[in-house]
């Protein structure tokens, strides 16, 4: 970000092109945006280590939450040609989650799902309810897939996949382990099915707000 900003400040580039200036600017928002998210996963991370906890969970619309991050995730999704299609039913019984929490979730996982999906290929959300009366929420991709050792690390706060690091998709090692976390938080499961070459495939599960009041 410094360094972009000098640039854009040195005499020599005042008389450069509107679109070296813009491409210099978009670079600077890249990294800035880099760096917040940095921020706040460590931010994310030690209130969960410290032992805070979160609001009290309420009844949330998954269809507004999934709704919300996919209009977030298009922009990002045209970019990388790659289709984001959402699957759901309308009449979804809510869940006991934290709102804001839920979307942050959603939005770790589809980002994370883009990020490591090549280019012409696709990511899937979907959502059913379960026998045992939980909401099971998919994320699936056609990506490069991850074994067992690859998942293991990924699911170290900053562990970086070697594999995909080297196919220059950048990453700061958050997205799942923090997914992760929240969801286990707010009373979720998180489960992970992959195989590499053929995508990635994360469950969430939820109680609803049906089954808690039956209960």
């Amino acid at each position: 970000v410094i360094g972009l900003a000098e640039a854009m400040q040195d005499e020599r580039l005042a008389g450069a092109d509107a679109a070296k200036r813009s491409e210099y600017a978009r670079d600077i928002a890249t990294a800035g945006h880099h760096l917040l998210e940095l921020i706040d996963g460590i931010l994310e991370l030690s209130r969960i280590g410290s032992g805070q906890v979160l609001p009290s969970p309420g009844p949330v619309s998954l269809t507004d939450s999934v709704g919300g991050v996919i209009r977030v995730m298009e922009p990002q999704a045209r970019r990388e040609n790659i289709a984001l299609t959402c699957n759901l039913s309308a009449d979804l019984p809510p869940v006991d989650a934290n709102e804001s929490k839920l979307s942050q979730v959603l939005l770790n996982l589809i980002s994370n799902a883009i990020k490591f999906t090549p280019e012409g290929g696709q990511v899937t959300l979907s959502a059913e309810v379960l026998d045992n009366g939980r909401l099971a929420v998919y994320i699936a991709d056609t990506g490069i897939g991850m074994s067992p050792r690859d998942l293991e690390i990924a699911l170290k706060p900053f562990g970086r996949v070697q594999r995909a690091w080297n196919r220059g998709r950048s990453g700061i090692g958050l997205g799942l382990p923090l997914a992760r976390q929240l969801a286990e938080e707010m009373g979720g499961g998180f489960a992970i099915d992959s195989t590499p070459g053929h995508g990635t495939t994360v469950t969430l599960t939820f109680e609803t707000t049906s089954a808690t009041h039956a209960a």
